[in-house]
């Protein structure tokens, strides 16, 4: 057999085998980019046309799913469940953005059937309106400290609602009935309960206030 013949054909399978590794190594690269572009877009956020509600996108299982809205001076307020998906929730001090979350908005989580357990972070100052209604399956919320205000029927319909950790020594001003379960006790910091007994729109539930250390 001639041996240039030889030599030609091995080149070309040479040539060959090098254009197919190249293509494969292509196909990987632009595999790895997809990739990471596609996680890249699970952490961004998008504001709505229209609204100064920014929604983040992130895994269901993070606190920064959650809908917070800028009020300024670096401060914002949770507006709504978002993309969130769990039965406990502990709400984060900051939003993703780095603002300080300071309240909790009017109907934030109104409806949220999977949520459990609620934990405020001790940033916040104030609950809305119906913010937590119609959380069937919400077992126990803890208010902060920090809070001075709740919205009227903050709980209404918070059927399983069975244990609230409320922090604030003062009890926060509400403006009408926060339609708390009947069944539902209710733990205030030690030497408050006299307090929240006698306290506008806290004294129908003198029944269901105990005193606890916190």
């Amino acid at each position: 057999m001639n041996l240039r013949y030889v030599n030609k054909h091995k080149l070309l399978a040479f040539i060959l085998i090098t254009i197919a590794l190249l293509s494969l190594i292509f196909c990987f690269i632009i595999f790895i980019s997809n990739a990471e572009s596609s996680n890249q877009s699970q952490n961004e956020e998008t504001k709505p046309e229209g609204s100064d509600t920014i929604i983040h996108t992130y895994s269901p299982q993070s606190e920064k799913s959650l809908e917070y809205k800028s009020i300024g001076n670096s401060r914002c307020s949770v507006v709504g469940i978002g993309g969130f998906e769990g039965s406990k929730l502990k709400i984060p001090e900051k939003s993703p953005y780095g603002e300080t979350v300071v309240m909790i908005g009017k109907e934030a989580f109104a409806q949220c059937f999977e949520l459990k357990e609620i934990i405020i972070p001790e940033s916040v100052t104030s609950i809305g309106v119906m913010a937590f209604s119609s959380c069937s399956e919400l077992e126990s919320i803890t208010i902060p400290s920090s809070v001075t205000s709740i919205g009227y029927s903050a709980f209404i319909s918070c059927d399983k609602l069975n244990i609230i950790y409320c922090k604030p020594v003062t009890p926060p001003s509400t403006t009408a009935s926060l339609n708390i379960n009947s069944e539902t006790k209710i733990f205030v910091p030690v030497g408050s309960s006299d307090a929240y007994k006698t306290a506008a729109n806290w004294s129908k539930y003198a029944s269901m206030i105990e005193e606890l250390e916190m």
